[in-house]
């Protein structure tokens, strides 16, 4: 599957696996969800009988409140609590004046294989709640 096609700015979600290490299984799951929508209406546009519009895919940053994504980033506070722990991240974007600032609370669950990231609820900056309202309505979309 070749998305570079469409744009770059998420062709690694097309062309690798998720990885186990990283996410929850639930988060996993709704971004698999996601992808396998992405990846089906890019072949149903390209079969249609308009192969030249654009499909449904995954454009700007995914995991960022801003489109655009961050240039830095610090991590300002986690706190957990028994299982669960919530980093608030404070971001910025300097390549537009005047520079964008947000903080995005990244949400992890301990597993027993470790701390993986269970959701990202974003900052009001951006145009969703969270990662995986997000994506759900990602996947609505193209049904």
């Amino acid at each position: 599957m070749n998305c570079i096609l469409y744009g770059k700015s998420n062709e690694a979600v097309y062309n690798q696996p998720i990885p186990d290490t990283l996410f929850s299984q639930e988060l996993k799951r709704v971004l698999d969800e996601a992808i396998n929508a992405s990846k089906a209406d890019i072949e149903k546009v390209k079969k249609s009988n308009h192969p030249d519009e654009k499909p449904l895919i995954f454009e700007g940053a995914m995991f960022s409140s801003l489109y655009e994504g961050f240039t830095d980033y610090k991590i300002k506070s986690v706190k957990i609590q028994d299982k669960t722990a919530e980093a608030l991240v404070a971001f910025e974007y300097n390549e537009a004046s005047p520079k964008e600032t947000w903080i995005d609370t990244v949400h992890l669950i301990n597993t027993e294989k470790g701390w993986r990231i269970d959701n990202v609820t974003f900052d009001t900056i951006g145009n969703s709640k969270d990662l995986k309202a997000r994506l759900t309505e990602f996947v609505q979309s193209t049904q």
